[in-house]
């Protein structure tokens, strides 16, 4: 059975849990609670299952853990775009291919959009 091994680092599993519950980040949240469910009994296969994550990346996270201490778990972004805000995100879109503005046909452009949403707003409060 894989076991926590918090002596090495003169840590307890209460100190994994209270880690866990001030992590900034969700994923290291999660990394930390589940070496605490670990270090509580719970087989590292039932963590797994209960977080929906593959049974060799929970252990992947004991074995860090094991070798490296606390800052093993701690979140570190790899790559790939950093997040924006979705309407910097849409707005660049609908600039660089005004197909893709999710308004109307795709056959006008991001102006011709924001204008026949305008007169299609008219018509519904001349309507009423």
């Amino acid at each position: 059975m894989l076991k926590v091994n918090c002596t090495r680092w003169s840590h307890s599993k209460e100190l994994l849990r209270e880690e866990a519950l001030k992590a900034e980040h969700i994923r290291t949240r999660e990394r930390l609670m589940a070496l605490y469910e670990i270090s509580e009994g719970k087989s590292a296969t039932l963590v797994a299952k209960e977080t929906k994550r593959h049974p060799e990346t929970v252990m992947k996270w004991v074995h860090h853990y094991n070798q490296e201490g606390l800052g093993a778990l701690q979140y570190q972004r790899t790559g790939g775009r950093k997040p924006e805000m979705v309407s910097n995100s849409r707005r660049r879109t609908r600039q660089a291919n005004p197909r893709h503005s999710g308004i109307g046909s795709n056959s006008t452009t991001g102006e011709e959009n924001e204008t026949n949403t305008a007169l299609d707003i008219k018509k519904i409060r001349s309507m009423a």
